[in-house]
């Protein structure tokens, strides 16, 4: 399912990528990224590691997305948390994805942590920083100070604040200047879809 008529505002300002969606500004910041940061197409995931549909994105489409998309240069890919309150563990989760963020391998961990299903807690968090080679010291360090909270609970606002309740929900927009319109693409909808969607996009006048 995805919903089309959504306007969306971007600008960029030295290494932050901003984007807004509806009448909400929030901040994207490389390192949470691929793709270029000139490709002519961006998508936002807002999602949730305990999530069995965010999941399912990962294990059956993201892939070709990347392979097809975000390495050619077509798409810049963006990660946003929007992790459901009923889901106890998704928030701490998203958290040690920011602590793996912050040396630099937030794509290696994310993707492995989306593996886990269900197993989720603060062992399984320090075995995959382990495996992807993180510095435990300062990965542990990170954990236990929460600094990356307040950002976690901001994408989650902004997704209320803009109706994105489906996890995973992905917004994608043509860059055009300064101002782009999009669509939104519900669930872990099949490569195909993204497919239609992204040339649908592209092929947009501004």
């Amino acid at each position: 399912m995805y919903s089309k008529g959504k306007t969306l505002g971007l600008a960029t300002f030295a290494w932050t990528a901003f984007l807004a969606f509806g009448s909400v500004l929030f901040a994207a910041e490389p390192k949470a990224t691929l793709g270029s940061a000139k490709a002519p197409i961006i998508i936002v995931e807002f999602s949730d590691y305990q999530c069995p549909y965010c999941q399912r994105f990962y294990e059956t489409t993201f892939a070709n997305l990347r392979q097809t998309y975000i390495d050619s240069g077509v798409v810049q890919y963006i990660v946003r948390d929007n992790p459901l309150p009923i889901h106890n563990l998704s928030r701490l989760a998203a958290h040690s994805a920011h602590c793996a963020e912050d040396q630099g391998r937030f794509w290696d961990y994310h993707i492995e942590l989306l593996k886990q299903g269900d197993r989720l807690d603060r062992s399984v968090f320090d075995n995959l920083a382990k495996q992807i080679g993180l510095n435990a010291n300062a990965f542990d360090n990170c954990m236990t100070a929460g600094s990356h909270f307040d950002q976690i609970d901001s994408d989650a606002k902004v997704a209320e604040a803009n109706g994105i309740a489906g996890r995973p929900t992905f917004l994608v927009a043509r860059r055009a200047d300064d101002a782009f319109a999009g669509e939104r693409i519900v669930g872990a909808q099949p490569y195909s879809e993204f497919v239609t969607i992204i040339e649908s996009v592209r092929r947009r006048k501004d």
